[in-house]
């Protein structure tokens, strides 16, 4: 969870504060307060978490759901794909003006 991750960190520093001048540990010190401090409030959040239930009576209607939302998709970036060629493409690139320009279609 988050909560431990900043704890390891804060950890982490209190291994380097032997290693720096006694100005730089006290701000390693501070740094390393705060993250514990950080990690109490995170452990509070992460603990006031409600995870709903999953109702897998609706999991075969969904799967029809997102076949329909792909679909949609699929076809707005036709629409989109067909608004960037020129009028007169036919779709056969050697036969429309915008391969004289460019040499990718």
């Amino acid at each position: 969870m988050v909560s431990q991750e900043i704890r390891t960190n804060a950890i982490a520093l209190g291994a380097l504060m032997h290693q720096v001048d006694p100005e730089q540990a006290a701000v390693l010190r501070l740094v390393k307060t705060n993250l514990i401090a950080a990690a109490d409030h995170a452990e509070e959040l992460e603990q006031s978490l409600v995870v709903p239930a999953q109702d897998f009576s609706t999991v075969k209607a969904d799967a029809q759901v997102d076949e329909t939302k792909r679909q949609r998709i699929f076809d707005g970036l036709l629409i989109s794909l067909r608004t960037l060629l020129p009028p007169d493409c036919t779709g056969k690139c050697e036969e429309c003006s915008h391969t004289k320009h460019e040499e990718t279609c």
